[in-house]
């Protein structure tokens, strides 16, 4: 069931809480991907890359709560295991996307210029 736009209630709220807090992350997976065959080759992969860091990052926030096993930690894990982490970094990444493929031509068509006055 659908929430808000996104494909549940715990994504959403993950999407709500976290927006913007990952900013510069989601610049340095775009960077450091290794593209295979194109631009959106390399985009799918920071997606990918960005879902797994974002992912690793609600498990060891989990864990330093440090709850003893109980009916709330249940709950807890429950909930934390629907969060659609994927969802997330492609709306995310694709929110800069078009930002960030501006900024790799920039530096091409500079390359260029460089290479021409040499």
């Amino acid at each position: 069931m659908s929430y808000n736009g996104w494909s549940n209630y715990e994504t959403w709220n993950f999407a709500l809480w976290y927006d913007g807090a990952f900013d510069d992350e989601r610049f340095q997976y775009l960077d450091n991907a290794e593209p295979q065959y194109d631009w959106e080759d390399k985009k799918s992969r920071a997606t990918s890359d960005f879902a797994y860091f974002l992912e690793n990052f609600v498990d060891e926030q989990a864990e330093e709560l440090n709850m003893d096993a109980s009916m709330f930690s249940d709950i807890l894990q429950a909930n934390l295991s629907e969060i659609n982490f994927r969802e997330i970094a492609n709306n995310w990444i694709e929110d800069i996307y078009d930002e960030w493929l501006e900024t790799q031509k920039d530096k091409d068509d500079d390359s260029d210029y460089e290479e021409e006055e040499e």
